[in-house]
């Protein structure tokens, strides 16, 4: 049996753009699999989470989530790097990695 999880997280810092520079869409990296509408900018703008499933194959599950946060570069840097840490101190249950291949053990935190 395989599983897999994935979650691709984005976190969109807002910089202010040189003079007359083209803006750069922080999300083109995601497509075709994630479109971020104008709809979805504004739901992001007033602060609220965009979530999307993705689709996925073998019973995968994939996750898209995106939203804006106000924090400096090396903050941010130092949450992702901190990201177990940072789950288990919410609602979260439980982080843990599968191992390859998943066993039933890799659940037993659960």
């Amino acid at each position: 049996m395989r599983i897999a999880a994935a979650l691709i997280g984005v976190v969109w810092i807002a910089i202010a753009p040189a003079a007359r520079q083209a803006p750069v869409d922080p999300f083109a990296f995601f497509r075709p699999a994630v479109t971020v509408t104008a709809e979805d900018r504004a739901r992001i703008d007033r602060g609220e989470v965009v979530v999307r499933m993705l689709p996925a194959e073998d019973r995968g599950i994939g996750v898209f989530a995106t939203l804006r946060v106000a924090v400096d570069g090396d903050r941010l840097v130092a949450w992702v790097r901190q990201i177990a840490q940072f789950l288990k101190s919410g609602p979260v249950l439980a982080v843990h990695r599968f191992s390859d291949p998943p066993t039933i053990n890799d659940l037993r935190e659960l």
